[in-house]
């Protein structure tokens, strides 16, 4: 059923790729900053639950092949690579869908596709979109000069209850890369659930950024003391399902970032998953799978999101 359902918020997506991807067909890669080599990760789908101070969240991140993915997510409509850059078959589509329940008030989603490169961690493109009363869609494309933002939005009412393709509100902006002394890689922030999965901490780029919202960010990882905690969730497997309840001691690491840019530039927060302060993600050392991120949200307080469903490879 969850398969379904984002097929079917995918396929929304072809038409808008569609629309906004020539503008880019003529810029590559050249200077799209990655890692060297990735082992493959041992799962394809993570959902984690958790509750605020006035909200319920479930966090659903999902891997899925090239082979289950729509072609034109792939090419635009001339047939053309992404964005100029010639893709290898390892490509992946990482989706993350995001809703907040609040208590008292209303519920909201957010779904967010990263297309990257699984040997490499290379990005090629980020689509983020925000559904219910106030929708947008944002595209990032990872070009040779920075990273290329355009946002899209409903200019009326009328064009609010029709599929974003028909929205006719639009800004365009680039945000030129760092120095390379300050980031020899720059990756998205959602991919550190994926890379903390797959790699051995010693093993992360020693100068790793992520882009933001409009900014890049320098991000310090530190492993921290671990003591044991109780985990609960189903496993689904190529064996069959199981319910997994144990204690375990996880891997712990703690998220923090520095701007990587001119002092001069106005910041703005670091977030993952929608924490900002105090974020730590804990990976069950067997099976390499992240069971808890936990932080502090800037409307919800303290978060503690725990993996309750995992479907592995």
């Amino acid at each position: 059923m969850h398969g379904t359902l984002l097929n079917k918020r995918i396929t929304i997506y072809l038409f808008l790729l569609t629309l906004i991807g020539s503008a880019h067909a003529a810029v590559a890669g050249g200077d799209m900053r990655s890692c060297t080599f990735l082992p493959p990760s041992s799962w394809k789908r993570l959902t984690f639950d958790g509750s605020g101070t006035s909200a319920k969240i479930t966090t659903r991140i999902q891997l899925t092949s090239t082979a289950e993915m729509p072609g034109d997510l792939i090419t635009t409509g001339e047939g053309k690579a992404l964005d100029g850059v010639e893709m290898a078959e390892n490509t992946t589509l990482l989706t993350v869908e995001t809703t907040v329940h609040y208590l008292l008030f209303f519920n909201a989603t957010y779904t967010e596709h990263i297309l990257f490169n699984t040997a490499n961690a290379r990005v090629y493109r980020r689509i983020r979109q925000r559904h219910g009363t106030d929708p947008w869609v944002k595209a990032y494309y990872w070009t040779r000069q920075g990273v290329q933002r355009r946002k899209i939005m409903p200019a009326s009412p009328d064009e609010k209850k029709q599929a974003p393709v028909k929205w006719t509100r639009q800004s365009q902006s680039l945000f030129p890369y760092p120095d390379e002394r300050e980031c020899l890689v720059i990756s998205d922030s959602t991919m550190l659930c994926y890379l903390l999965s797959v790699l051995e901490y010693r093993k992360l780029p020693s100068v790793l950024c992520v882009f933001g919202k409009a900014r890049f960010h320098r991000l310090i990882i530190d492993e921290q003391a671990s003591f044991p905690i109780k985990t609960a969730f189903k496993m689904h497997s190529s064996s069959g399902d199981d319910r997994v309840e144990a204690q375990l001691t996880p891997l712990v690491f703690s998220v923090s970032a520095l701007p990587a840019v001119s002092p001069a530039i106005k910041p703005e927060p670091f977030s993952l998953l929608g924490l900002e302060k105090d974020i730590c993600i804990y990976i069950d050392p067997s099976r390499r799978l992240p069971i808890r991120v936990s932080g502090v949200n800037p409307k919800l307080g303290n978060l503690i999101l725990n993996l309750s469903d995992a479907e592995l490879k």
